[in-house]
């Protein structure tokens, strides 16, 4: 489960490229009444881990109000680039298989419109690409109508003051893993914008009452 806080009855989970990091931390405070401070490898992996939703133990939240915060799905595959490949350099020579990648015919360290256009091979590539960019419901399951509670990325300060009204805590988000540039669409090339349409076409479906298709 990605944040079970049994005090005060509450569940969140997380979607990677959805402020995951900074919510995390702040659903520590709950559970710890404290900052969050990184001793090795961060909150991901020292507090609450990310899991696909067919792996939780769903029974265990009976009673809990379940909790979601979701982004527009092109915006999220953009945020992926910029942080997965421009800053921690997921997909730099040596961090992928370079036999692996001539077979796939990309290359290490692609452009904007390559990662795009060849989007399914550097997810073969790179677990951390693959799971950044998986499908929405692969996180939140087949139904949004099993949250009490979803959130767009834009309203995280009504989450906070929602979770303040249930807790009794005054709390800080965090910003954690902010991209330091941005990727607007509409400055892609046409066949880009396709081919992010089409990867994306389902998870508008699916969050069809919080992000209209572009």
């Amino acid at each position: 489960m990605t944040a079970v806080i049994e005090a005060h009855k509450l569940a969140y989970f997380s979607i990677p490229k959805v402020a995951s990091t900074s919510l995390k931390e702040l659903f520590y405070q709950i559970q710890h009444g404290r900052l969050f401070t990184k001793e090795r490898r961060g909150v991901h992996f020292e507090a609450f881990r990310t899991e696909p939703f067919y792996r939780m133990d769903r029974e265990r939240l009976n009673g809990f109000t379940r909790i979601a915060v979701v982004r527009d799905p092109i915006k999220r595959i953009l945020s992926c680039y910029t942080n997965r490949v421009l800053q921690t350099r997921r997909l730099s020579a040596e961090q992928i298989d370079l036999v692996a990648a001539e077979r796939l015919g990309v290359s290490p360290d692609p452009g904007i419109r390559k990662f795009i256009l060849h989007l399914d091979q550097y997810r073969a590539l790179s677990s951390s690409i693959r799971n950044h960019t998986q499908p929405t419901a692969m996180f939140l399951g087949p139904d949004l109508g099993y949250f009490h509670k979803v959130y767009r990325i834009e309203e995280l300060d009504e989450l906070v003051g929602f979770l303040q009204e249930q807790t009794g805590l005054a709390l800080t988000l965090p910003r954690e893993m902010t991209s330091e540039k941005k990727i607007d669409f509409a400055e892609l090339t046409p066949n880009c914008q396709d081919r992010l349409r089409e990867y994306c076409a389902a998870d508008y479906a699916y969050l069809k009452d919080f992000y209209p298709p572009r």
